[in-house]
């Protein structure tokens, strides 16, 4: 198990690796969650005999989504021989080499905006391409100011979300959003720039 403090965890991450799956599981304390959500990801070609991960989330918080990835991201380092989840799944330069998909189980999840758009971004068809806002708009059926509250949140959390701001070659008015996972940490110069 994987915990924020040894022997005081106030949440904690449980994994398996079954057959050519590896289940990640993340639990508050008491353990007595249901799913909220599950992200699961096909691998187009094994990683160390990993063809799917499932990741099960008993938290709503969107901070969970960072537990969850950097969780995996651990377990990938200690595991499978992979410095990072960008390791792990390719630059976002070269086409993806999985497949990810989002169930939303607590109903609030739903219904919140913010869960809506990041599983468009994990399902990854905008993912690693400059696009105006525009269109990610017309595309996630939002507004502008829902988009970037979004992609703000997104970013806190370690997401690397880019745009004029951030990138000098990046025009007024596109994003890039290289990843449908965070990769930043605390000492990632992206991460202290604002949107």
């Amino acid at each position: 198990m994987l915990s924020s403090q040894p022997n005081a965890a106030d949440y904690g991450v449980h994994y398996a690796l079954i057959k050519e799956t590896l289940t990640l599981a993340l639990r508050d304390r008491q353990d007595a969650a249901a799913d909220c959500y599950r992200i699961q990801i096909q691998l187009a070609t094994p990683v160390s005999g990993i063809r799917t991960i499932v990741m099960d989330s008993g938290l709503t918080e969107k901070t969970s989504l960072l537990l969850l990835w950097k969780a995996l991201e651990i377990i990938a380092r200690q595991h499978l021989h992979k410095d990072d989840l960008v390791q792990l799944f390719g630059y976002y330069q070269y086409k993806n080499r999985y497949h990810i998909a989002i169930d939303y189980f607590a109903p609030q999840m739903q219904q919140d905006t913010f869960w809506t758009l990041y599983q468009h971004i994990a399902q990854g068809t905008e993912t690693g391409e400059i696009m105006p806002k525009a269109t990610l708009c017309q595309r996630y059926k939002c507004t502008l100011a829902t988009l970037t509250q979004t992609l703000v949140a997104l970013k806190a959390i370690g997401f690397e979300i880019r745009n004029s701001n951030t990138n000098k070659q990046i025009k007024e008015g596109m994003v890039l959003i290289p990843y449908p996972y965070p990769t930043l940490n605390e000492r990632s110069l992206q991460r202290l720039t604002i949107l």
